[in-house]
């Protein structure tokens, strides 16, 4: 374990576990102190993918109770805010990860637009039933989904594939950027990668952290450090 560990990603992906189980992929990147683990698992459905990470949130801390590692949630699939509220709220954990088409989405939705009062609101979850997510939060403070991301969210964080990316995302003051693919990856089979002139350029770009993703492993990715970026994201270094 070392402070290069630290500029370490791990996006999990169960179904490419052959040679160890979920468990074991998990423990060996909490023993690697990898500074996030996200959960991507896009097949699931809303209240599979909610168990999922609870159990996950549960197995972490029976085994590493101390871990500094934090988990992330990839909300690229959700539909609109109230699939968003409904996880957050049933897991417990305000750390999420999302594609520039899922804010996207997310901002031209029915809910992010309309000038609702605070009650109205409130009354719009209660049907859903997702309670206390705004329980101390002004009406001018919940007027669109930045300004949700903002308050309630501990730690945000964005795909990107461009410059045009950063400049469409930087209002909402992500904690960090993913950007990729870099190398040749399985996951974009066929799909030429954007390389370390790419990382270099996204990264001189903005001031916040950017993690390349995509064919990075613990032999590569100095490499892609040394194009700027604070980190790496892996996943078949983990999950295989």
């Amino acid at each position: 374990m070392s402070d290069t560990m630290n500029n370490i990603i791990a996006i999990t992906n169960r179904k490419l576990c052959r040679n160890r189980s979920f468990d074991e992929a998990i423990y060996t990147a909490l023993e690697d102190n990898v500074r996030y683990i996200i959960i991507r698992e896009k097949d699931l459905s809303i209240q599979e993918y909610i168990k999922f990470v609870n159990d996950i949130q549960l197995h972490i801390h029976n085994i590493f109770p101390d871990t500094q590692t934090k988990i992330i949630m990839n909300l690229g699939n959700v539909q609109n805010t109230f699939e968003l509220f409904e996880i957050i709220n049933n897991t417990g954990c305000r750390n999420v990860h999302m594609p520039v088409y899922t804010l996207d989405k997310l901002e031209t939705s029915d809910f992010s637009n309309r000038n609702s009062s605070f009650n109205s609101i409130r009354n719009d979850i209660a049907d859903k039933n997702i309670n206390n997510i705004y329980t101390g939060v002004s009406n001018t403070e919940i007027n669109n989904i930045i300004n949700y991301i903002q308050k309630e969210i501990e730690i945000f964080g964005i795909s990107i594939h461009s410059i045009n990316d950063i400049e469409k995302t930087c209002r909402f003051k992500p904690d960090y950027y993913i950007a990729g693919h870099i190398f040749n990856t399985e996951c974009k089979k066929g799909k030429v990668p954007r390389g370390l002139d790419f990382i270099e350029n996204i990264c001189k770009s903005t001031d916040i952290p950017v993690y390349g993703v995509g064919g990075i492993n613990k032999d590569n990715m100095k490499e892609v450090i040394n194009a700027g970026a604070s980190g790496v994201c892996m996943m078949s270094e983990y999950f295989h």
